[in-house]
């Protein structure tokens, strides 16, 4: 309809003050401002709750992810298996906790001296294991098989003068050792437990039965003996046949 045909409703509207209007509309502008604030207070709200949910899911999972990584590595590098095993340390040094040449270490898998022999039965019938030129004698004097290289890795070693049980000895691929922080050589060797090894040059004479022939690398030479608790058999890796072979090495000749 034009403004023509509602003269009168028209013209007092046009005359209505502008107070009388802005009583009229104030309380609905604020209203509706009132709506759409509380609207975008919502719509923020909840999209802040969501962020902060996902924030917090993300932070869970990297965090899962990081327990299970954890657990994962603290199975690896602390799988330690129960044996008993005896290490040759050659280690004249009694209050060194580190050194260089665990190369020349050796391992016996098992008690060396239950296959041990006399040196007359093995003159008489030598074993497989029985290298002339080169061989092992306990403190009763048994010749016992020939330890093997020893492995890099990490044992729980231990002897008799060692005080609150078996202590960590880590050893790496180039040959060097560590025991841990505070513990000598000395402490975790096994006194009452003898190892000495001879050797002969090919011609010598050496023997079981002729120590005396016995005198390459100063031969008789006494290797501490460590008791092996535990190893961690994950990350043990054989040496190579060279480093096995090298002059001084167990199982050299």
């Amino acid at each position: 309809a034009s403004r023509a045909c509602m003269p009168g409703i028209v013209g007092e509207m046009d005359h209505a003050s502008e107070s009388e209007i802005e009583q009229i509309a104030r309380p609905i502008s604020r209203g509706t401002m009132g709506t759409t604030a509380a609207l975008v207070f919502v719509v923020v709200l909840c999209s802040s709750i969501s962020m902060a949910f996902s924030k917090q899911a993300a932070a869970n999972e990297k965090q899962d992810q990081g327990v299970a990584l954890l657990q994962k590595r603290t199975m690896v590098l602390a799988a330690l298996t129960p044996v008993s095993n005896f290490i040759a340390a050659l280690q004249p040094d009694g209050s060194a906790g580190t050194g260089e040449g665990a190369q020349k270490w050796g391992l016996w898998v098992g008690d060396p001296g239950a296959s041990g022999k006399m040196a007359s039965e093995i003159s008489l019938h030598a074993p497989a294991w029985y290298n002339l030129l080169d061989w092992w004698k306990e403190e009763h004097n048994l010749v016992m098989p020939n330890p093997v290289a020893l492995p890099t890795g990490q044992y729980k070693v231990y002897g008799d003068t060692t005080v609150g049980g078996a202590k960590l000895l880590t050893v790496k691929d180039d040959g060097s050792w560590e025991l841990a922080e505070g513990v000598t050589i000395d402490d975790v060797t096994h006194h009452p437990c003898k190892a000495y090894r001879y050797m002969g040059a090919k011609g010598s004479g050496c023997a079981a039965d002729n120590e005396a022939a016995c005198t390459d690398h100063k031969s008789p030479v006494e290797y501490r003996v460590l008791i092996v608790e535990e190893k961690q058999c994950l990350c043990l890796q054989p040496r190579a046949t060279k480093a096995a072979a090298a002059a001084g090495a167990p199982g050299a000749t």
